[in-house]
């Protein structure tokens, strides 16, 4: 049938689920959605016993996790030793308590079936829903909130009387790492550096002893907290889950460092032979420019800017092979610092660069050299430096200019 014998209605019609198909709302994904019903997690007392994620029968995740719920606050109720134990059965494994049928953990609840069995889930709440059943005795036993109460007290006291040990033996130690320093630095021979490097290291040591102290009593603020959290059964949970946390962020924490030692060690090599390398090269430089020797266009006038340049190279060079062993490098933080370091050098750096080519420019071209009586704009004088950033003239009056390369490469030079 052809567009003109389709009624205006219907036209409309297929315009509109024509368009809709290529906006993607078409078919519609209702279906879809209600053959994955979302996942119902059955929590108990703040405790997450099991999440259900298959539906059982006619039932979905969501019935299967609120009848459950009935029954374990209507078990909870009820006396009982609260021994838990699993059942298999037909369709999965009942969770029981007391002898108690109470919930069927299905193997499709895994949320990772390829990598949890229905056994290991269906334990593990086994396990979690005894741990609620002794919160929910403890919350309605009187002596239980108030023997906790008192050891939370305790705690607070015990608490106090670490924080106060705490500070005065940092007071202690600072006060004696910063004596046993002054002595050492006196020995030291010079009296500039002597003069200098008291006030460094003794700042350096004082701050040091105040983060240990802080991060000390942080740490026994934290136990005192999670401790005191455990003590009560409505907020037990809380306290076994900061204790969790923190022996996971510990253990990941070691467990990076061990898996960054390997590639440290590459980098401190790689480090190692740039230096190495730097210095070979500086000596070799110091020759040529001593006259001792020469290669080609590197003479006694080019050495030290080429010196500088090499140099450079060498450790941009091994700062590019040793990035990718450096601890955190494969990270999505450490890449974007990196992205906003680069960013900030090149469009901060684009004049330095141009300072730095200008004076490259100035050396290898000739132009000028040490000694010689020159005048720039303005400006008469001998060069006593060709930096990479300026060059230095000296007036007969004893004055020193430091004139931008750029400006020097950019104006004519009139050479005595």
């Amino acid at each position: 049938m052809s567009p003109k014998n389709l009624a205006p209605g219907r036209a409309v019609r297929w315009a509109l689920l024509l368009v809709m198909a290529c906006l993607g709302l078409w078919p519609p994904a209702t279906v879809a959605a209600a053959e994955t019903p979302p996942e119902a997690p059955l929590v108990v007392g703040h405790r997450t016993i099991v999440v259900f994620r298959a539906p059982l029968g006619a039932l979905t995740p969501a019935d299967r996790a609120e009848d459950a719920r009935r029954r374990v606050l209507r078990a909870f109720d009820e006396p009982g030793e609260g021994w838990t134990s699993v059942k298999p059965q037909e369709q999965g494994l009942m969770v029981e308590i007391d002898g108690k049928p109470l919930f069927v953990v299905l193997p499709g609840d895994a949320a990772k079936p390829d990598e949890t069995s229905a056994d290991a889930l269906a334990n593990d709440a086994s396990r979690v829903l005894q741990a609620a059943w002794r919160d929910a005795r403890a919350a309605r036993d009187p002596r239980a909130n108030a023997t906790g109460a008192v050891k939370v007290l305790a705690a607070a006291a015990v608490l106090a009387l670490a924080l106060v040990l705490i500070w005065a033996v940092s007071r202690r130690l600072r006060d004696a790492v910063t004596t046993r320093l002054a002595r050492r630095v006196e020995t030291l021979p010079g009296a500039v550096l002597a003069s200098r490097l008291p006030p460094v290291f003794l700042g350096m040591a004082s701050h040091a002893c105040v983060l240990l102290a802080w991060g000390l009593s942080l740490l026994v603020l934290f136990v005192f907290l999670a401790f005191s959290l455990d003590q009560f059964a409505t907020t037990r949970a809380l306290g076994e889950g900061l204790l969790h946390a923190f022996s996971a962020l510990l253990l990941q924490s070691l467990t990076s460092v061990a898996e960054a030692i390997p590639g440290l060690f590459v980098a401190v090599i790689i480090f190692l032979v740039a230096w190495l390398c730097t210095r070979v090269c500086g000596e070799l430089f110091e020759q040529v420019a001593a006259g001792q020797l020469k290669l080609g266009m590197l003479d006694a006038h080019t050495a030290p800017a080429t010196r500088h340049i090499v140099n450079a190279s060498l450790w941009l060079f091994a700062l590019a092979m040793a990035y990718p062993y450096l601890p955190g490098a494969q990270t999505e933080a450490f890449k974007g610092l990196s992205v906003i370091l680069g960013i900030m050098v090149s469009i901060g750096a684009s004049g330095v660069v141009g300072q730095v080519a200008s004076g490259v420019i100035l050396v290898y071209t000739r132009a000028l050299s040490l000694g010689e009586y020159v005048g720039i704009q303005d400006h008469e004088g001998t060069v006593t430096e060709i930096g990479l950033f300026v060059t230095r003239l000296r007036t007969g009056m004893g004055a020193e200019i430091a004139l931008p390369n750029s400006l020097v490469l950019s104006n004519v030079t009139w050479n005595y």
